[in-house]
């Protein structure tokens, strides 16, 4: 991909999901303030039918409770006459006002009174609906049973259309609302009589249809025990699909749920994506052309340098670059052009020089020994040994042979810690060769981790450190012991001896030299104490501990513990 492209790519991966972000968060939130808003607005509705539906029941309470309480009424429900003809009601009762009320109150369609005394049943009608005309009749009923029990209080029921069955009309013409109430004497210990009124169902419809927000919405009137007295639609609310708002009178009678399907809310909130949908894509279209013109502002300097340098690289030492503007790639510009220059010049004045210094390498690495010889040689004095009889001096030999064997071989930097060990234990035949019986030594390390990788020449430096520095200054019988123990899952080596220890000072010199005597006395494999702490460091990052105990005249002590680590990294090729 050419750098024009990367940097109207880098443009676009940077805005993009920038848009995405912004736009993802305009539409949440316009969503959330369109779920408040409708939240509100719909619970405001739902409010506003049951307070519709309260004023309109307390109305019709309020005239129930007019009718039940009329001093003329009670004084002819208690009073001692008797009489089964219905116009008695006309000529000695007071319902000449009743009737002028019924008739303001257009919604009542059926107000029936029954006297407990035997007087015959008054009653109004206004849509030719028949109620029951004994009182006999009512007393069979369910709701009369309620309406005795509740005491005077008023009972909420409901008539469907139709005749016969468990209700107060013989003749039902339309769907009804029912209240009910009993009347009792001014000590409200005697009943005198049941008293019902009823509405058309369509006033609960007027209200209601009239309050919808959307044609899928629905109301549901609930009365008491959760009775349905209307519904807008024949539905059950289903939480999982619609949103379900509700308001409940104080005193605990009908509940109004409202319900709108959560599909309307959804689309709706869908539209409010639309807006930052719209946005986002003019945005990335418009951002095109100018992403154009800073990728070519870039990529056409770069474009005059890479050609400069394809013109270098095929040996053109005098081409320069137009050098235009004074912004960073006009500065890389400058800078390859003082190289050329710089280069051309030094080719031209150290080219011969150059050369011979390069044949004095030729001739320096020419005359290096090489391994396969050293190996050759030893090999030959070994057998030479061997003819001769002088076995301790083969075993010096071979001992030696190996030695350089393990050191000079290639391979990786971690080996197995058996391998380790052969480079100690051959290490320590070649100096027991120098001090005779002067030394003695133990290897002394568990199987278990034998097959561990360990850093190569890491246990080596501090047996070598232990026979320079203690064990060769000493007159009496000098001893050096290995270690090695799994603890804690950590490897720990401690390599002990009984020489001349060292005091704080040397001890000190040891761990960290001076950087000009850094390199001054190192043995096999150029190896300092200090160097295995840094490549120790380097490869555990420091998760390692190494402690050296050490007092003049009782010897030195080495603590080593690295990590656990699995897998054997040693090449197999240990020949180089």
């Amino acid at each position: 991909m050419r750098i024009r492209h990367k940097i109207i790519l880098s443009i676009y991966l940077v805005l993009f999901p920038m848009l995405i972000l912004s736009s993802g968060f305009s539409y949440f939130q316009s969503r959330r303030s369109l779920m408040e808003e409708n939240t509100r607005r719909y619970n405001a509705t739902v409010q506003a039918i049951g307070d519709s539906i309260v004023y309109f029941e307390q109305d019709l309470t309020d005239i129930l409770t007019y009718f039940a309480v009329d001093d003329g009424i009670i004084r002819v429900l208690s009073g001692g006459v008797s009489s089964s003809d219905r116009l008695f009601w006309e000529s000695d009762a007071p319902m000449q006002f009743i009737r002028s009320v019924l008739a303001i109150k257009s919604q009542i369609t059926t107000l029936a009174l029954y006297p407990e005394n035997g007087l015959a049943p008054f009653y109004v009608s206004r849509d030719a609906s028949v109620p029951l005309l004994e009182i006999e009749e009512v007393r069979k009923l369910d709701i009369y049973s309620k309406t005795i029990e509740a005491q005077g209080d008023v009972i909420w029921g409901k008539e469907e259309a139709g005749q016969g069955g468990e209700s107060l009309f013989t003749y039902n013409k339309t769907d009804k609302i029912l209240l009910c109430r009993e009347i009792f004497d001014l000590s409200k210990k005697e009943r005198l009589g049941f008293l019902f009124l009823s509405v058309h169902i369509q006033q609960y419809e007027r209200i209601c249809e009239n309050a919808l927000l959307n044609e899928d919405d629905t109301v549901i009137i609930l009365g008491e025990d959760s009775v349905r007295m209307f519904a807008t639609r024949d539905i059950s609310p289903n939480p999982e699909q619609d949103y379900i708002f509700m308001a409940e009178r104080p005193d605990g009678g009908n509940k109004i749920l409202y319900i709108s399907p959560r599909e309307n809310w959804n689309k709706l909130a869908n539209q409010t994506l639309t807006g930052p949908a719209i946005l986002g894509v003019v945005l990335l279209l418009s951002i095109w052309p100018l992403s154009i013109i800073a990728s070519r502002s870039i990529s056409r300097p770069l474009n005059r340098l890479y050609n400069s340098m394809n013109r270098f690289k095929e040996g053109d030492f005098e081409h320069q670059i137009d050098i235009v503007g004074n912004d960073e790639i006009a500065e890389l510009a400058g800078t390859f052009n003082t190289m050329v220059r710089d280069l051309r010049e030094l080719i031209n004045r150290n080219y011969v020089m150059v050369l011979r210094e390069r044949e004095s390498e030729l001739t320096a690495l020419q005359a290096q020994i090489n391994p396969h010889f050293l190996y050759n040689a030893l090999d030959s004095l070994y057998w030479q040994a061997i003819d001769a009889g002088q076995e301790k001096l083969a075993e010096d030999v071979l001992s030696l042979s190996e030695l350089f064997r393990l050191l000079l071989s290639s391979g990786q930097s971690e080996i197995p810690v058996e391998r380790e060990l052969s480079i100690v234990s051959r290490y320590l035949n070649i100096q027991k060769m120098r001090f005779s019986k002067k030394l003695d030594y133990s290897i002394d390390v568990s199987e278990e981790i034998l097959a561990l990788p360990i850093l190569k020449l890491v246990i080596q430096p501090f047996v070598e450190n232990a026979i320079v520095h203690g064990l060769e200054r000493i007159n009496e019988q000098g001893l050096l012991t290995v270690t090695g123990r799994i603890e804690n899952d950590m490897m720990s080596f401690t390599i002990e001896d009984n020489g001349t220890g060292m005091t704080d000072e040397q001890l000190s010199r040891v761990l960290s030299p001076e950087e000009d005597k850094r390199y001054a006395r190192h043995r096999i494999g150029h190896y300092a104490i200090s160097n295995v702490k840094e490549r120790l460091d380097l490869r555990y990052e420091g998760r390692f501990s190494l402690d050296i105990e050490s007092a003049q005249g009782e010897g030195t002590k080495v603590t080593l513990k690295i990590p656990v680590l699995s897998g054997n990294k040693e090449e197999n090729n240990d020949d180089g």
